[in-house]
């Protein structure tokens, strides 16, 4: 009886530790290594933006889609717009005129969702004594432009107010906004946001 446990014990022990040694080296995998011509690579990189500036063409064509350099512009903008209408609240629904002026943005799929999820949807309480989130800066960080859309990321201050409308604190937010064109017109397709308090 006492042979049988000891080697049980034994061959569990012996388990564990190939498991341990697989986990260590799965975990080698993962491990970030410093590469130390990183920083000479990203310089190269900037001086060649810089050198090739004057050669990029004022449209980039996909196929039969050309995006140009006024679309993007145009679509920044719309976000600028955007963003505040949308991302600013308070509990007694006092934005909802702003959430139906953001419906003349955004694609006719987008506009139901803005509207169940901004105006027939409970907002959550962010704080505590949270009555409101006010925008205070929304600023365009930068396009991704692929085949048939454009994608902006953009960083967004906010107020965090009382009922009283005092400020409790402050939110950072970023925003990723993709456009799309609906009807030859660029419009919101989709909307997502992460919070950083």
């Amino acid at each position: 009886m006492n042979k049988k446990v000891i080697a049980l014990l034994c061959i569990a022990t012996l388990i564990g530790g190939v498991f341990l040694v697989n986990k260590q080296k799965d975990n080698e995998f993962y491990k970030e290594i410093p590469n130390e011509n990183q920083e000479n690579s990203n310089d190269n990189v900037e001086e060649n933006k810089e050198e090739n500036s004057d050669i990029v063409s004022e449209k980039i064509t996909y196929e039969d889609n050309e995006i140009s350099e006024s679309d993007i512009e145009n679509t920044k903008e719309i976000g600028l717009k955007f963003i505040p209408l949308v991302h600013s609240y308070d509990l007694e629904n006092g934005h909802e005129s702003d959430v139906i002026e953001a419906t003349k943005y955004s694609t006719e799929g987008m506009k139901s969702l803005l509207i169940g999820a901004f105006i027939e949807t409970k907002q959550p309480i962010l704080f505590e004594k949270f009555f409101a989130r006010k925008v205070k800066e929304v600023r365009a960080i930068e396009p991704y432009v692929e085949k048939d859309s454009i994608t902006w990321k953009y960083d967004v201050d906010s107020n965090i107010l009382n009922r009283n409308g005092e400020l409790i604190n402050e939110e950072n937010n970023r925003v990723m906004l993709m456009f799309v064109k609906e009807n030859g017109e660029w419009r919101v397709g989709d909307y997502a946001t992460t919070q950083y308090r």
